[in-house]
């Protein structure tokens, strides 16, 4: 089939498709409390219904945190992968009464996480599942932001063809400053940052249920950009691991900083 904005330029040979709930003619209200050890949390609201002219809202708002199962016996810090996730997100939909078999729905949303995304880098054998400990010197901060819009178009061509159009823009960002060789020794700090920014846009014609057959033929355009850039400050280098003199790089050492920048701008059509 057509590649999808929805299910993503990859899925060729299938995907998990999550679809959230739309906006619809109808009040409703649904909330969510849990709690759990680990200092685990979650507090979720969702609702929304009819507002005239046949539009209809969704808002959903969903807050997650829990303190993890690892220890800094270095910095002597108990939470050392806590995290902290914040979503939102918003969906106007339209049925208009002029215009039969024509709908749209427009999305918007925010997700934001605070806190590292990595494995652990050290797990001691003694561990168990929820006992686990790290020796960073260095305190670490990491976060992720995403913000996804997209804008759906749907008409209905007779009984059984439906014409949609999808466009879809996502712009991302994530940074990390951590110990670069986690381990107790002063060996430098690294600093990761990623932006993100991600265009796309679908045509498909979807064959339903015409004696017994269905199918599906689509056009698909993307641009995707990614700047990325990584720092290392104060690096303790033996440069007898990068130089052909073991003899004499075995004594010498030295402190480093380097930068490195990275762009990707490509395209993609099916």
């Amino acid at each position: 089939g057509a590649q999808s904005t929805s299910q993503g330029r990859n899925a060729l040979a299938g995907a998990v498709v999550v679809n959230t709930r739309e906006p619809t003619q109808h009040w409703n209200l649904v909330t969510r409390m849990r709690l759990a050890e680990l200092n685990e949390r979650q507090y979720a609201l969702a609702g929304g219904g009819p507002i005239g002219g046949g539009l209809a809202f969704r808002l959903v708002a969903d807050y997650h945190a829990d303190d993890g199962f690892v220890r800094n016996l270095t910095l002597d810090d108990p939470d050392w992968n806590r995290t902290e996730d914040l979503l939102l997100r918003g969906k106007l939909a339209w049925r208009p009464g002029f215009a039969e078999g024509f709908d749209a729905l427009l999305t918007a949303g925010k997700s934001d996480r605070d806190g590292p995304t990595q494995p652990v880098n050290r797990i001691p054998d003694t561990a168990d599942g929820n006992s686990r400990t790290v020796a960073d010197n260095v305190p670490r901060d990491a976060g992720q932001t995403s913000v996804p819009v997209s804008l759906r178009l749907r008409q209905l061509l007779g009984e059984h063809f439906e014409l949609s159009s999808t466009t879809g823009l996502i712009r991302s960002k994530s940074d990390e400053f951590a110990d670069y060789d986690t381990s107790t020794a002063d060996n430098g700090t690294y600093q990761y940052d990623q932006h993100g920014r991600t265009l796309t846009q679908e045509l498909r014609l979807n064959l339903r249920d015409w004696h017994g057959l269905t199918g599906l033929v689509g056009l698909y355009a993307g641009r995707f950009r990614y700047d990325s850039s990584n720092q290392g400050r104060d690096l303790y280098v033996e440069l007898g691991e990068v130089l052909p003199l073991p003899v004499i790089g075995d004594l010498i050492a030295a402190r480093v900083d380097f930068d490195l920048d990275s762009q990707n701008d490509a395209d993609n059509v099916a």
